[in-house]
This record gives C-alpha cells, structure tokens and sequence, in this order.
C-alpha cells in the first residue's frame, strides 16, 4: 500500500516546495491528496501575494496537478469537516479542519471499508461497511 500525503495550501503555495513534492509522489513515494478547497486557498494566496503571478499562470499549475495526479482530488464532506471542526478548540484548528477531513475521508476509501464503526463512514461520506 503506498502512502497517501494530504498537500495543504501552505505547502501548495511554494513553488520549489511543490516541485519537489510532486517529483517524489510522481516517482512513487506517495499518492498526494488535495481537495478543491485547498486548491481554491492556494491559488487565493498566490494571487494575493507580491509575487505578482498571473492568475493565467496560476490556473494553469492547478489544471497541470490535476492532470499529472488525476486521483488526487478528494472532496470534502461537509458533514466531516463539520464534525472535526467541532472537535476543534482554537480558530487556527478550525480554519483548517478541512484538511484534516480530505485526509479522514481519503484514508477510510484507501481502507477498503474495515470494520469501523457505521457511524464514521457515514459521516466520511464512505457509506456502509462491507
């Protein structure tokens, strides 16, 4: 089973960071996940940034991921990140319970559906156990 590597926005920001990162998962060492609300927070943060990167140019790199790592994208569930950011006791941790949902919801359908409790597939938006 290879591992899987959830890419946050801070990460996805850097460019020589993400080069590096996708070069390693391009060559095996890992599957990357992302989700469209970290590509949309990356690419709000680029082109907020002084860098003055295109917007173009930014597009054009998240369409690239996408298509060098077509199963890389991960959707959120609303109902997860709901419940991870309840469990959450600071803004900073509720700011990126999103993140920690893709890797929740990523990890279960890697899984294979074990025995975890219904409940948590459910809300991992992985429907019921096997």
């Amino acid at each position: 089973m290879v591992a899987i590597a959830v890419l946050d926005a801070c990460i996805l920001f850097q460019g020589r960071l993400t080069d590096l990162l996708l070069c390693l998962a391009e060559n095996g060492a890992f599957d990357p996940i992302w989700s469209d609300e970290i590509h949309a927070e990356w690419s709000r943060n680029l082109a907020a940034s002084n860098l003055h990167i295109p917007q173009d140019r930014i597009d054009w790199r998240k369409a690239e991921m996408d298509r060098a790592f077509p199963t890389a994208s991960c959707a959120a569930v609303p109902a997860l990140t709901r419940a991870v950011r309840g469990m959450c006791s600071t803004p900073a941790q509720r700011k990126d319970a999103h993140v920690v949902a893709t890797a929740a919801r990523q990890i279960a359908a890697s899984l294979g559906k074990p025995s975890i409790s219904p409940q948590i597939w459910t809300v991992a938006g992985a429907g019921h156990p096997p």
